[in-house]
């Protein structure tokens, strides 16, 4: 199964074992593939060679990574086996992707539309900073990116009305700050997440965000629970464990 709907990639890489079921990705040939550091030095390297599917061996990349492709980035290994760390105020994940739509020339021709990582899956992946002023791991300011089975060590921070990504079965905690930010109009989805141990809230939602959460686990913040500086849109699950909904001001007993 885990090898399910790749068999035509290269003969080298089926022997891997990749932790767990890869995500769930629209219908597509086989991608080709780019192997870190194998076939390119470092993450960034590899995104930019333009390859469908980005394999990562276990280690640590000292480097803030930016996705500007629709592509699936893997993490191979085991749990945290793959680390990304910033050195930099950068966070150690930019997702910021972007859509050009279809248009007609003159001449009657017309230009394809074009991407630039505003659909990429990140997978089995580890984020962290070096930079203990820098709270934010992972920013994303647009696109509808997927984050699965990956650990961020510090703020998730979802920023823009065109930003609205999914993220499953991801560990967030040790953050300075909130576990996870969503603000400016964002959405998006998080679902069975675990948010502990984070200095703030696990969750802070400012006005206006429209995210759905579903599932989570909430535990050893400072705020247990979901952080409001304003009545939100948010679409909350009656399984999400938290322990108060509060708004900013109102102290937590």
């Amino acid at each position: 199964m885990w090898l399910s709907g790749w068999s035509k990639v290269s003969s080298k890489y089926r022997a891997l074992k990749w932790l767990g079921a890869l995500p769930a990705e629209r219908e597509m040939g086989a991608p080709d593939v780019t192997m870190v550091p194998d076939d390119a030095p470092t993450i960034n390297s590899a995104i930019s060679a333009g390859h469908g599917l980005v394999l990562v061996r276990p280690g640590v990349y000292m480097e803030s990574v930016r996705i500007t492709a629709d592509l699936q980035l893997i993490g191979l290994g085991t749990a945290g086996a793959v680390r990304v760390i910033s050195q930099g105020w950068e966070p150690a994940l930019v997702l910021g992707g972007f859509t050009v739509g279809r248009a007609k020339l003159r001449d009657g021709a017309y230009l394809a539309a074009a991407s630039a990582g505003r659909r990429a899956t990140v997978h089995n992946m580890s984020f962290a900073m070096r930079n203990q002023q820098q709270a934010v791991a992972v920013y994303c300011t647009s696109g509808q990116q997927s984050m699965t089975h990956c650990e961020v060590h510090g703020t998730v921070r979802v920023s823009g009305s065109a930003a609205a990504p999914t993220l499953m079965r991801c560990r967030i905690h040790g953050s300075r700050s909130t576990g996870l930010r969503i603000c400016d109009h964002a959405g998006g989805r998080v679902s069975r997440c675990e948010l502990v141990h984070n200095r703030l809230a696990a969750v802070r939602l400012s006005p206006c965000a429209t995210p759905e959460l579903r599932g989570n686990w909430f535990e050893g913040n400072g705020h247990d629970g979901i952080l409001c500086d304003a009545a939100p849109e948010a679409e909350a699950s009656d399984d999400d464990d938290f322990s108060t909904w509060i708004e900013v001001g109102e102290s937590v007993v």
